[in-house]
């Protein structure tokens, strides 16, 4: 019989789903800098009318711009209804 390291194996997979464990508990918000933080307000400052549209007329919006509005917007607040 051949030597085959399925303890080796099964070993890094534990660690592997412990690792994945932690970075998905941890993830929860992304951190944004300070510089960051500003560039997001002013996106959404100035695409209200995006936020505005998605949320009245969001199926005559293009995929981008229904892809800007849900990076931009919290996923909360937008509310898309086909």
């Amino acid at each position: 019989m051949q030597h085959r390291p399925v303890g080796f194996l099964i070993w890094m997979f534990v660690i592997f789903l412990v690792g994945a464990f932690v970075v998905s508990v941890n993830s929860g918000q992304a951190a944004l800098t300070n510089m960051g933080q500003l560039v997001l307000q002013n996106l959404q400052k100035t695409n209200t009318a995006l936020e505005l549209n998605s949320r009245a007329y969001p199926s005559s919006m293009s995929g981008r711009d229904l892809a800007l509005a849900y990076g931009l917007l919290e996923p909360p607040r937008l509310e898309v209804r086909s």
